[in-house]
């Protein structure tokens, strides 16, 4: 630490002159402008930052100092502080004759026309004592304005501080360990020192909205928190060197709006903002119609009301009158336009609060002792919501339009139920605070009565949120992932509200995260653009950045999936939101996810450049166009030991598989395809690669691994099977009693023909249940479950909520809008084909949506073994004399044992032996098959399983195939399907799967008794 003042002043005029010498003229600038907003601003004056001088919508940055036109050495920087006096900052860096520099400086500064009653000067070179009160009576008989001198010293002084030593760290590469102690303790939270740390050791801005957005925090905090006060001016000009460099209109407006704010809340004066005031509301009324941001115009006109009664501001009463009625005019214009019930909602909201505004005929500064102006009830609605407490404000001003603002709110409350979204707790806040101007109107309780059932359900339905979140989180934590993703449904539809829409938007990202975890990658890219839509539903602009973060989980969902030039082209979307929306967003430590997509488009493009040429030069464009080429090089330069590794097409789809990634380019050439596997079941859909089939594919895969997911936890006994399933956006175009789910003939797999209605076509109630219905009926095929007891599952699945998790918000093919249309398929895709066409793709089951293997329903172990034990008694009597026959043949012999090695058990080929005899008695004894009376039935039974004769028809032994034996068991499988109250439900049952389910959750290849050896001398 430095050891005393005149240490400390010898190090830091070492410091300047060193950098001097290097040009260092700017850095002075920079300090000296840094101390004067921190010292002067702060600790001696009412007001902060320079006032803009005007230019571009007055986005002046106050770091942006006039320079004369002389040498380095002997340069002059002038800035205006804005005070409720006229302030100028000025500094020099000359060596010589300083007091010379400064009259003439004193006589271009108070000569410039503009009004100057104070004027604070920076030199490197130290000033006389006597010299300097010299200049200061100069200065005030020569121009009327006081004078203060600071020399490097006195900046020394002030750096050696600990709140000011970031600058000599910043500026003048002092090291941090002599940075003094604290002279008192930081009050202020952890995550704002963090936040101010940071923005201070910022060397550039990218003007931003995530940017904004991160500034906003701490610039809020110091506005509005006494322990951080004494960094509002830091703050302040950070939002205006943001505002400087900003090029998109709706940063540009956001700036204005929080730093007018900041300005008059923190400093007590409007006036070096007013210039922002006027460019903002020029631009709201042109162009604007976001109602996040006509939501900001009312609030600032509030603020400009309580300014002007105060006298905090140049502008008049006529400019809020005009800005008032051309936003009223505006908003009845879109409300005339009939919007969607959210906007519709939002700008009923907007009208009524627009029409309770005060009466501004007679806008004087007497006013202000009648009571609170808006600014002030402004101030105190936002607090009361900060401190969850009620607040009592009496109104005593009269209203512009008190009819027109309480019919307003009157036709909102009609069509709250409809508008979800809208957040109706801040306007009921609003509501209790003008109470008293509104009470005596007729329809005061019929607004408040609807306003309280309307806030009392939402704090009911916010509290069931905040349990299941935490639950969720907490079962997340120790694993449990499918029980943690029905504990997050159950926050996100409990926060399915305008108030609580931040919540619901981090539920359906945090849903698509475990979606992914879980191999379900289609259903992660609905929930995660779903989460878009939502954002931009609300129009809550601090909710912004989740839009990338939609993009980026939909991005690698769609790289999970195997759909890699979608991918590529979300990938797009997603980093361009990304840099709009996010603060510092090539931070890798703060945005880990950005860099895991990176690695994806990595192994894309390699992939595609080593075995899709003509597809790498479409994706390399399109990384060209987001400007990220060089670091997707550059991540595959890192990898260049492996770049002599070949990676053929087989080891790439296996490796793809194993990581739960589909077929690699599955978006390629004239058909799409989406394959996954989950509990024992792997689905292929496919549908031809345009726009419509693409997305009702998509829209029906994504519900189906939904389902799937809700289905781990009911038993519904699907097979162990493929299910392959064609999609066709058609069904507009057949007949009203056309089958629109059509099963096709398949032992090996449960194949489908499904046609579907465009999302366009039909309303969203009606989309939802076609897409359940569908499922229902494929999901039922595939299952051994009778119609009933399958449905009895489904039901139970739909009470636990299955109908939300399926109807999120709107219809796929609608959020996927979102993207850019070359994110959909299109002739470009054609141009290639598939990774490793032919090759039989295999994607890997999350672990916890295997194949189940705890027993089946309707299985005992020991009523199974006395099954077994029964089979043995009924069957050996009818094979007495057929037996021994068989086993004296090589043949036969050699059958058994082969069927022996594929796990057959004694009982299962007495099972089919008996079977083929009994069919050979059958056929020949005449019988109808199938029976036709209970007496027919009778007779099979009795030719079935009486005690074999001698005399009985004899099968000779080269009719027990292997294959003929295979058909038995085949056959008597349906059988013992019964006997679990089980069946078959498809057209062509695939007794492979059958044997297979039956195998691992009904001991049908392991159960067995004791028994005498029925085959001695087979192998």
């Amino acid at each position: 630490m430095l050891a005393s003042a005149d240490q400390r002043a010898q190090f830091i005029r070492f410091s300047l002159e060193t950098l001097r010498e290097r040009n260092g003229h700017h850095t002075f600038e920079l300090i000296c402008l840094a101390v004067a907003r921190r010292r002067i601003a702060s600790n001696l004056l009412p007001a902060t930052g320079p006032v803009s001088s005007g230019g571009d919508q007055g986005r002046d940055a106050e770091s942006h100092w006039t320079n004369l036109p002389n040498e380095i050495g002997a340069a002059s920087s002038f800035a205006r502080l804005a005070t409720s006096d006229a302030v100028v900052l000025a500094c020099t860096m000359q060596t010589d004759d300083v007091p010379s520099k400064i009259k003439k400086d004193l006589r271009t500064i108070c000569g410039s026309g503009a009004p100057v009653d104070r004027v604070v000067y920076f030199t490197v070179t130290p000033v006389a004592v006597a010299k300097r009160h010299e200049l200061i009576e100069h200065a005030r008989a020569e121009h009327d304005v006081a004078l203060d001198i600071w020399d490097a010293v006195a900046l020394a002084s002030h750096l050696a501080d600990a709140d000011l030593f970031y600058l000599a760290e910043q500026y003048l590469n002092v090291p941090a360990e002599m940075a003094p102690p604290p002279a008192e303790p930081d009050l202020t939270p952890a995550w704002y020192q963090q936040q101010r740390t940071r923005w201070r050791s910022k060397e550039t801005q990218q003007a931003s909205f995530g940017e904004l957005m991160d500034l906003r925090k701490g610039l809020r905090y110091a506005t509005f928190n006494d322990a951080a006060r004494a960094d509002l001016a830091d703050w302040l000009s950070y939002a205006r060197a943001l505002l400087a460099a900003a090029t998109y209109p709706e940063v540009i407006l956001h700036a204005q709006y929080e730093i007018a704010v900041a300005t008059l809340r923190g400093t007590d004066t409007l006036r070096p903002a007013d210039i922002l005031v006027r460019s903002f509301f020029e631009k709201v009324l042109q162009d604007v119609t976001d109602h996040g941001l006509l939501e900001d115009a009312l609030v600032l006109g509030q603020y400009c009301v309580g300014a002007i009664r105060r006298g905090l501001t140049e502008i008049t009463r006529t400019e809020i009158a005009q800005w008032h009625a051309g936003l009223l005019r505006k908003v009845r214009t879109m409300l005339d336009d009939q919007p969607y019930p959210n906007t519709r909602a939002h700008l009923l909201a907007l009208s009524a609060r627009l029409r309770l505004f005060p009466d501004l005929a007679d806008l004087t500064q007497a006013e202000q002792d009648e009571g609170p102006g808006p600014a002030e009830t402004t101030r105190r609605v936002l607090q009361a919501i900060d401190d969850d407490e009620p607040v009592v404000v009496k109104s005593v001003a009269p209203l512009f339009d008190l009819d027109g603002g309480v019919a307003d709110l009157v036709t909102l409350c009609q069509h709250l139920p409809e508008a979800p979204l809208f957040p109706v707790d801040a306007l009921a806040d609003v509501f209790d605070l003008i109470a008293p101007a509104l009470v005596d109107h007729a329809e005061y309780r019929t607004v408040r009565d609807a306003l309280d059932e309307a806030t009392g359900a939402l704090a009911g339905q916010a509290a069931k949120a905040d349990r299941a979140r935490n639950r969720g989180m907490a079962l997340l934590a120790a694993g449990r992932r499918r029980e943690a993703l029905s504990e997050i449904h159950e926050a996100k539809v409990n926060w399915w509200r305008g108030d609580t829409s931040q919540g619901a938007v981090l539920a359906m990202l945090l849903l698509s995260d475990i979606y992914l975890q879980l191999n379900m990658p289609l259903a992660a890219k609905n929930y995660a653009l779903q989460a878009v839509m939502l954002v931009g539903s609300t129009q809550q602009h601090d909710l912004r950045i989740y839009i990338a973060r939609g993009f980026l989980r939909a991005a690698r969902s769609a790289y999970q999936a195997g759909t890699w030039l979608t991918a590529i082209h979300v990938a797009k979307a997603a980093l361009a939101a990304h840099q709009a929306f996010a603060d510092d967003p090539w931070n890798s430590e703060r945005h880990q996810e950005v860099w895991y997509l990176l690695f994806d488009v990595a192994t894309i493009v390699r992939v595609a450049r080593e075995h899709r040429p003509r597809l790498a030069a479409v994706i390399d464009a399109t990384l060209a166009e987001v400007g990220i080429s060089d670091i997707v090089d550059g991540i595959l330069g890192e990898a260049e030991a492996d770049a002599d590794v070949e990676w053929p097409e087989q080891t790439i789809v296996d490796s793809a598989g194993r990581e739960g990634v589909g077929r690699p380019f599955s978006d390629a050439g004239a058909t799409r395809t989406y394959t996954w596997s989950a509990l024992g079941t792997t689905w292929i859909v496919t549908s031809a690669n345009e726009r419509h089939a693409g997305l009702a594919a998509e829209r029906f895969a994504a519900a189906a691994q939904v389902v799937l997911v809700e289905l781990a936890d009911q038993d519904a006994v699907l097979l162990p099977s493929r299910i392959e399933i064609e999609i066709r956006a058609d069904a507009a175009e057949l007949a009203a009693d056309a089958d629109r789910v059509e099963q096709l003939p398949d032992n090996d797999a449960s194949r489908w023909l499904v046609h579907l209605s465009r999302a366009d076509a039909l309303d969203i109630n009606t989309i939802h249940r076609e897409m359940a219905t569908t499922l229902v009926t494929v999901l039922h095929t595939s299952s051994l479950l009778p119609f009933e007891a399958f449905m009895t599952v489904m039901e139970k699945a739909f009470q636990r909520g299955l109908f939300h998790k399926l109807a999120i918000g709107r219809p796929f093919d609608e959020v996927a809008d979102l993207l850019p249309e070359a994110a959909h398929p299109s002739v470009p895709a054609v141009l290639d084909e598939p990774l490793g066409a032919g090759i039989e793709v295999g994607v890997a089951a999350a672990d916890e949506l295997g194949p189940p293997t705890t027993p089946g329903p309707g299985y005992e172990h020991k009523e199974a073994l006395e099954a077994v034990r029964r089979r043995y008694a009924n069957t050996l009597p009818t094979l007495r004399y057929t037996l021994p026959r068989l086993l004296a043949d090589a043949g036969f012999r050699t059958v058994v044992a082969n069927l022996r090695t594929e796990g057959w058990l004694d009982w299962h080929l007495l099972n089919a032996i008996a079977s083929l005899v009994a069919f050979e008695r059958v056929r020949r004894s005449g019988l109808p098959l199938p029976p036709r009376t209970q007496a027919d039935a009778e007779m099979l039974h009795r030719v079935r399983f009486h005690p074999e004769e001698p005399d009985d028809v004899r099968v000779p032994p080269r009719e027990f195939t292997e294959d003929a034996l295979r058909m038995q068991l085949n056959a008597s499988v349906l059988v013992t399907l019964t006997n679990f109250d089980l069946q078959t439900n498809q057209r062509t049952p695939n007794f492979g799967a059958i044997f297979d389910l039956l195998g691992r959750r009904y001991g049908y290849w392991t159960d067995d008794v004791e028994h005498d050896d029925v085959f001695p001398e087979a192998p």
